[in-house]
């Protein structure tokens, strides 16, 4: 499928239209805020995170950030994504602490659950066997 949608994209035979942006959106008025240094960082860390040739330095940057704000949500689960990713799960304490922080950020909790599965910390009771 990958390789006939390349295919298809080379050949450039395929047709685009412009099409005009609907006036309700045009007249929404947006807010502007600045984005934080930890967060512009974690985004960076975040980017080199998902190039293999740059993961050290990603796990370098988000632990970074975490000395600074070490309750800083992205950088929590960026760093735990990265112990995954290495399949280091040796480093169960940095990585369970970064991921159990306290927030509402669903990521976060869905790595911590897969860390912890796959460490065999979730035993199956009674009431999962139904």
């Amino acid at each position: 499928m990958i390789r006939t949608l390349r295919v298809y994209l080379n050949e450039g035979r395929y047709r685009y239209y412009s099409i005009p942006t609907p006036a309700d959106i045009v007249s929404k008025d947006y807010t502007v805020k600045p984005v934080s240094s930890a967060d512009s960082d974690a985004v960076l860390a975040d980017i080199h995170l998902h190039s293999p040739d740059y993961r050290e330095k990603a796990i370098a940057e988000f632990e970074e950030i975490l000395k600074t704000n070490p309750n800083h949500a992205a950088s929590c689960r960026g760093l735990g994504y990265a112990y995954l990713q290495k399949q280091d799960l040796s480093t169960r304490e940095n990585t369970s602490s970064g991921l159990r922080r306290r927030t509402r950020k669903i990521p976060v909790h869905y790595y911590s659950a897969l860390l912890m599965s796959r460490q065999g910390h979730f035993p199956i009771t009674a009431s999962c066997r139904n």
